[in-house]
């Protein structure tokens, strides 16, 4: 399949944004320019990653690089439709009480409200995690385990520890004795 424009409504709820990345290798239509658009909220499980690639230090409107390619961050909120009914704009009141992060965020367009996504922006799977079976539990002189259940996005279970010892891995990193592994 070849396309010339791909928008992705609801992004920020998915699906993962691996598979909007893979989507993208389809825009490969010949002699028109190729565009992706990505619509959403604040929030969700893409919340951390769309934040951090598209809109945490992006200027409104300002084009800037990503990947090879250009974007652009345009935010908007439910205030720039005239055309939404004021009915639609009232259900939002409720999370004022509920959740109010969560109010600011989509009401107001607020990425920096919602929270609760501890390893966002920092954790990066090929870097921090390796198989278990690499690291018995014999090889860490103490074990932890960690919790976030997290409010606006999927919770993460980590166990850590310090090992006991240098440890190199099959892929040659080195593990230094008392590093923290996960």
């Amino acid at each position: 399949m070849t396309f010339s424009l791909i928008v992705v409504n609801e992004a920020g709820e998915g699906p993962e944004l691996e598979v909007i990345d893979q989507l993208s290798l389809t825009l490969r239509a010949k002699g028109v320019p190729l565009r992706m658009i990505l619509a959403g909220n604040p929030g969700g499980a893409n919340h951390s990653a769309l934040a951090e690639r598209y809109v945490t230090g992006r200027l409104p409107w300002a084009p800037f690089e990503f990947g090879g390619n250009t974007w652009v961050y345009a935010p908007s909120t439910v205030d720039d439709n005239q055309h939404l009914p004021e009915a639609y704009k009232r259900n939002f009141e409720v999370l004022k009480t509920t959740d109010p992060a969560l109010y600011k965020a989509h009401r107001h367009g607020d990425w920096s409200a919602i929270v609760g996504d501890y390893f966002g922006g920092v954790w990066f799977a090929d870097r921090a995690t390796f198989d278990h079976h690499l690291l018995p539990p014999h090889l860490f002189r103490d074990l932890r385990l960690s919790i976030d259940w997290g409010s606006a996005a999927p919770y993460a279970v980590v166990l850590g520890g310090q090992l006991t010892y240098d440890v190199r891995l099959p892929d040659d990193r080195v593990m230094p004795r008392d590093a923290g592994g996960s």
